[in-house]
């Protein structure tokens, strides 16, 4: 049986992935060191339950999640929750992802970047 070709107009209503992916992640998003809209990467941060040491804070944060005011995450350490989100343009970048390397170390960080976005595509027709 031959490979079928599936043409880039049939996926993602004829987007590129990277257009996809900026919809998705990137969409109304600004920049936190300038303002501007074109961001380039995302900062997450986690906090896994079992790393909370306060007793008090741990049952608010178990109360907000029976409530649905709080989305577990599944990671590493077990059920965590979000604590923050910060977008960075291209220029902004580096002293973003610097500040997110300063995080305290139970803290976990994922970073979302956009392909290449600070470099020029160039496209062969």
């Amino acid at each position: 049986m031959a490979d079928q070709v599936i043409h880039r107009t049939k996926l993602f209503n004829g987007q590129a992935v990277e257009e996809v992916h900026f919809d998705a992640v990137f969409k109304g998003a600004r920049c936190a060191g300038c303002g501007s809209e074109k961001c380039a990467i995302r900062i997450q941060t986690f906090i896994a339950i079992a790393d909370i040491k306060d007793q008090r804070v741990r049952d608010e944060v178990f109360d907000s999640v029976l409530k649905g005011k709080l989305k577990p995450t599944p990671t590493t350490s077990g059920p965590g929750v979000r604590a923050g989100e910060s977008f960075a343009c291209a220029s902004c970048r580096k002293e973003a992802e610097i500040a997110a390397a300063r995080c305290p170390s139970y803290v976990i960080v994922v970073i979302d970047k956009l392909v290449e976005a600070d470099k020029p595509t160039i496209q062969v027709v």
